[in-house]
């Protein structure tokens, strides 16, 4: 049955330094054989303005997340959207939207309040890894205020911290069977670790930038964008030879990639990375918590640039410094990896859409 135009609820959520559209699965149930044209559509996609829907033009506000309660637990599935792209990336998950994901289903009826400080369960379907979120409640809502303050968002706000047990996909740190493997692009051979805690991301080192760190000037730099598609691509190819595949196959974030150096002052690493094929404009949390756990395993290429002994590790990325909590197990396998982000409801409404056939 087509139709001229149909709504479906939805809100708009800000989590740490990224900000997605937040739907209830059941609404989105009907359109299962089309739920990538719908998304397209919602986020007005594509096109670099996304003018006629509700994204925000950078990889970082063109997410949506789907949520449901499934017995105690929240399940979440997470989508990156094209920009310019008419594409729909479902095989990675979203570390900060992540954060948001508890304070929606807490506002939404999910999960009930069970005092001022809860610690809600949480699943992401993507990656198939149990998160557990930590967050305050205020007057039966999730709380808004607080001190916690994050690089690239004004102001502060209350502290919601979540920790992925046994965060290795497929419980795979290391994909390849191989703490560091080596890349043939452009006939340059570039020493690489892939490594795949909360999402897969082939980390290599910052010198692959040619000495640029400002993100417009990276961007602005064509073929360096275009030299770093190729190396993301190249090991898009050892991590399909290593058996770890993706839902419906490799696609742009399939693995991620992200450039790692040696800290200074009071940080312990440096890092850039890219989404969807540009450069981000801060640090995706995934990104943070996989570099965090490569620093921890012997023989990585973050390994060699990090010397850290506490829990905890801290990252400079362009917007300023993230403290990322990497703890092993008595295996050295990676037991946990956890932030500590705010969150914030935005919006809430019916987003119109047109011209989808709902299966």
């Amino acid at each position: 049955m087509i139709q001229d135009s149909f709504g479906i609820p939805f809100v708009l959520m800000r989590g740490g330094t990224s900000k997605g559209v937040f739907l209830h699965a059941a609404d989105v149930a009907p359109y299962a054989g089309c739920l990538d044209d719908l998304l397209l559509s919602i986020m007005g996609s594509p096109d670099p303005m996304q003018i006629d829907g509700l994204g925000g033009t950078y990889s970082s506000t063109s997410k949506v997340v789907i949520v449901r309660a499934v017995g105690n637990e929240i399940h979440y599935r997470f989508a990156q959207v094209g920009v310019e792209r008419a594409v729909v990336d479902w095989s990675g998950n979203c570390g900060n939207l992540t954060t948001a994901v508890a304070p929606f289903a807490i506002d939404e009826g999910l999960v009930p309040i069970t005092g001022g400080r809860m610690q809600v369960p949480l699943f992401n379907e993507n990656t198939d890894v149990s998160i557990e979120a930590e967050l305050f409640t205020s007057n039966g809502r999730a709380a808004v205020k607080g001190e916690q303050i994050v690089p690239g968002v004004p102001g502060s706000g209350s502290p919601i911290t979540t920790r992925y047990l046994d965060p290795a996909i497929s419980g795979r740190a290391l994909p390849t069977g191989r703490a560091m493997d080596a890349l043939v692009v452009d006939g340059e051979h570039i020493p690489c670790s892939i490594v795949a805690v909360t999402h897969p991301y082939v980390l290599v080192d910052m010198a692959v930038l040619g000495g640029k760190l400002a993100v417009d000037e990276i961007d602005g730099d064509i073929a360096l964008v275009e030299k770093v598609e190729r190396i993301r691509n190249a090991a898009a190819h050892l991590l399909e030879e290593s058996g770890l595949h993706a839902d419906g196959g490799p696609g742009p974030t399939w693995p991620r990639i992200a450039m790692v150096g040696p800290g200074a002052d009071d940080v312990d690493l440096l890092a850039r990375s890219f989404s969807m094929g540009r450069p981000h404009r801060a640090l995706p949390m995934t990104a943070a918590m996989c570099i965090a756990a490569a620093a921890r395993l012997h023989g990585t290429l973050v390994h060699s640039h990090a010397a850290v002994s506490g829990a905890s590790i801290r990252i400079r990325h362009p917007k300023g410094v993230v403290e990322v909590e990497s703890l092993l197990d008595d295996k050295d396998g990676v037991a946990s990896v956890g932030v500590t982000r705010t969150a914030r409801r935005i919006a809430a409404g019916v987003v119109y859409v047109d011209d989808l056939t709902r299966s």
